[in-house]
């Protein structure tokens, strides 16, 4: 068989033959020293044509021996910051705390001094009021036709006088200097003036319009007439003095 294709080829063609053979044979590419363009070419062609497939592949090696730790690199830049989360839920309301303990008693302060008496012919004013009726009077009999059914109302002084006025210097608005009215009561030094609201079943009485009781004030008497008596009014005070 060798020796046919010797013939059919001639020796530059058998050599190229023989060498394409064993490159096909070996699995191997390789440039043939000596062999012109031509050749090259027939050598590469029955390479391929005689060439078998490629083996099964072979078992895995063993991993090789760990490289060493490349140099530690650049610090990046910072990136971007996020946008802000949703709000969190609202969180569970604690437990009340423990009573805590009563603090010392604070001492006690200083009495304070009372303030000065009403100075010489100096006014000031206030309101008085009452309600009552014929059960809540003290019934009194003066003399054959003088009986009462009486009720007092106290009046106070928010500066005390510096002495306590005569019974017979208390007066009802018009009479003896009480010039004043309801809306503006006034009252000459040393006189203390009432000014009555029309009264509800209840009268003054003539020449017994009250009493002193001392610096601070003074007590009106009320005749009462009938039951649910009430009245209302003002009153003003001056200091003895010019």
């Amino acid at each position: 068989m060798i020796s046919k294709l010797h013939e059919r080829l001639g020796t530059a063609g058998f050599i190229v033959a023989i060498v394409a053979l064993v490159a096909a044979l070996a699995g191997t590419a390789f440039a043939a020293a000596g062999l012109n363009g031509k050749e090259k070419k027939e050598v590469k062609k029955i390479a391929k044509q005689f060439a078998g497939k490629n083996g099964a592949i072979g078992p895995q090696g063993p991993t090789g021996t760990a490289g060493a730790t490349g140099a530690k690199g650049d610090k990046g830049n910072p990136g971007d910051a996020g946008a802000p989360g949703p709000a969190g839920a609202t969180g569970k309301t604690g437990a009340t705390g423990a009573t805590g303990a009563t603090g010392a008693t604070g001492a006690t302060g200083a009495t304070g001094n009372i303030g000065a008496s009403l100075p010489s012919g100096i006014t000031e004013t206030g309101a008085w009021s009452f309600n009552s009726d014929l059960d809540s009077a003290e019934h009194v009999e003066f003399g054959p036709g003088e009986e009462f059914d009486l009720v007092y109302t106290a009046l106070s002084f928010p500066i005390p006088l510096a002495t306590a006025l005569d019974g017979a210097n208390i007066k009802l608005g018009g009479e003896g200097g009480c010039t004043g009215s309801r809306q503006t009561p006034t009252a000459p030094p040393g006189f203390l003036c009432i000014y009555p609201d029309p009264m509800n079943n209840a009268e003054f009485i003539p020449g017994f319009t009250g009493q002193t009781l001392g610096i601070a004030g003074a007590v009106m008497v009320v005749n009462i007439t009938g039951n649910e008596a009430k009245g209302t009014g003002t009153f003003a005070v001056t200091a003895p003095g010019p």
